[in-house]
């Protein structure tokens, strides 16, 4: 059977056909007040499938590379190493380079907190993603 993700206040997996799920994260975002916290975009890197990229509705981005690890508690915030503010918008989707997990672009949305401002950028890389895989950190050109 193959792997399903789902998120809500945590992410579960199930690779029984739904039979079962099991809880992979913690609670994402930390602060599970917030009315747009839950999870609103998973992705799992083509060529690491035990990387998983998770956003949440107030903007936080996650990132796990041992499928959350055994307690849980292996997923690393990521949001501070945006060059742009993720404030006010929920993650819409990921972009993960199919040859390296580390190269990854996030898109945001706008319109829950009604903004008036673009809700379409650039691709923002987090190209290697700072410490979380090892790699380092740019801003976009």
């Amino acid at each position: 059977m193959k792997r399903l993700l789902a998120g809500a206040n945590y992410i579960y997996e199930t690779t029984n056909g739904a039979a079962t799920w099991t809880r992979i994260s913690p609670a994402l975002p930390a602060d599970s007040t917030s009315y747009f916290g839950a999870v609103s975009a998973i992705a799992v890197a083509p060529s690491a499938p035990q990387t998983v990229y998770a956003g949440t509705g107030d903007g936080q981005i996650w990132v796990t590379t041992d499928d959350g690890g055994a307690a849980h508690d292996h997923w690393q915030a990521l949001t501070s190493t945006l060059p742009i503010s993720a404030t006010g918008r929920y993650v819409t989707s990921f972009g993960i380079n199919p040859a390296d997990p580390r190269d990854v672009v996030v898109a945001f949305s706008g319109f829950a907190n009604s903004s008036v401002e673009r809700h379409r950028y650039p691709p923002v890389p987090l190209d290697r993603c700072g410490d979380a895989l090892g790699g380092h950190q740019h801003a976009p050109a």
